[in-house]
């Protein structure tokens, strides 16, 4: 049984009132905005929107409770700034599973609570590397993260891109912890039906995995479906309309099976309303109409809008890093790109020109700068270029991937 936010935090204040004698200091408050503060993020996923709370005699001083709206167990937690792991694991007392970061200057983080570590002591971490999971260890009282900033030993107001929590109540939080995140390139293979994934948009081998999914007449989609900061893969059968996806880049079980769209429509998928999690869509090349849901288990056509022409391809990406996904379009015959910010009807924010007749368009954050470009990968000869600024006729990168009858596709295999 999951308890109340209220219930919880009242008997973790309870239990957090022997935090001393369980090994852990209690720490003493210490003046609001201390001076030469790292940058620190929300610990959680880019883009995502999570509850920042705390309550009476939450100890150790200026401490917070971080809840996704959707439930935690499981969900990934960042490092908040770059540093060093000085503690992690077993805390053997209130916290738990837990992490300590030190971010120099005598600035240092703590994430309690855990369900999983994913770091040791003394790796260094950058901002937006994965170091655990939320869970529900320790004196816990319900899956949450616990987290603190602190300063010479000292609790220190916490603060998120610049922007500090209130400690009057509950806070919704946006996160803009994008830094390292990456995604990599991948192919599908139709006649085996098995994927080839590659967690970086660089030479090398399949070292995301390779596994069996998706079935003839289908077309693969990608993207994080439920919201935990990896992308998992998926497929669309365009005869029946019907989505088939996966939460996780492996081999294994349609977790989601939905019905969306017509038969013949091209998939489409992206965070439309900036909630951190993919969902589906469809263009329709009859009369150029996108029809997006902003659910992947009750779809229904929550934006409807006329945008691209006949012989084009679809495509998203986050093309401003501001939250949420836009839509654009990729002309083959002319190798123009068409990219509009958000998905709704209007003209187009960037064009440019990228790529040879007969490329196939696929978007993705190369470099972690937190913009999605377009990619295009060449059929001819088997080879991913990459533009990393959405600029004309630049490639920053290129490199051999796949072979002939494959499909590309992108996506952030690993969280990180």
């Amino acid at each position: 049984m999951k308890l109340s936010a209220s219930l919880r935090r009242a008997l973790a204040g309870a239990l957090a009132l022997g935090s001393a004698s369980l090994g852990l200091s209690v720490l003493t408050p210490a003046v609001a905005h201390a001076s030469g503060r790292p940058a620190f993020q929300l610990p959680v996923t880019c883009n995502q929107t999570w509850q920042v709370s705390t309550y009476a005699g939450h100890e150790p001083a200026y401490s917070v409770d971080l809840n996704h709206p959707a439930g935690d167990e499981g969900r990934p937690v960042l490092a908040s700034a770059g540093g060093v792991v000085k503690q992690a694991g077993a805390s053997g007392n209130w916290a738990g599973n837990h992490v300590l970061i030190d971010h120099g200057g005598g600035w240092t983080t703590h994430y309690a609570h855990l369900s999983t570590v994913k770091v040791g002591v003394g790796d260094r971490v950058d901002a937006a590397d994965a170091v655990g999971a939320v869970g529900n260890t320790g004196n816990s009282q319900g899956s949450h993260l616990h987290y603190q900033q602190t300063l010479n030993g000292a609790g220190q107001p916490v603060t998120f891109n610049g922007v500090a929590y209130g400690y009057g109540g509950d806070t919704d939080f946006t996160s803009r912890n994008c830094g390292q995140k990456r995604d990599g390139v991948g192919m599908w293979e139709p006649r085996s039906h098995g994927f080839h994934l590659r967690n970086t948009a660089t030479p090398g081998g399949n070292d995301a995995g390779e596994f069996v999914f998706g079935a003839d007449g289908m077309t693969p989609v990608t993207g994080d479906w439920d919201g935990v900061g990896a992308d998992g893969v998926g497929m669309y059968e365009k005869a029946t309309a019907t989505f088939h996806l996966r939460n996780a880049a492996n081999a294994g079980a349609t977790d989601v099976r939905v019905r969306f769209g017509s038969p013949g429509d091209v998939p489409v998928t992206g965070d439309w309303d900036g909630n951190g999690t993919v969902t589906i869509g469809v263009w329709r090349p009859s009369n150029h109409t996108f029809y997006l849901s902003n659910s992947n288990t009750q779809p229904r056509a929550d934006m409807e809008f006329v945008y691209g022409a006949g012989g084009m391809q679809p495509i998203a990406g986050n093309w401003d890093g501001v939250r949420g996904d836009g839509i654009g379009m990729y002309d083959p015959s002319t190798h123009k790109v068409y990219l509009r910010n958000t998905p709704s009807a209007g003209g187009n924010d960037h064009e440019m020109s990228f790529g040879s007749a007969g490329d196939i368009a696929v978007p993705g954050d190369f470099d972690a700068d937190g913009k999605d470009t377009v990619a295009l990968w060449r059929p001819s000869n088997h080879t991913f270029y990459v533009n990393n600024s959405n600029t004309d006729n630049v490639a920053d990168s290129s490199f051999v991937f796949g072979a002939t009858g494959m499909v590309p596709v992108a996506g952030d295999w690993d969280g990180m």
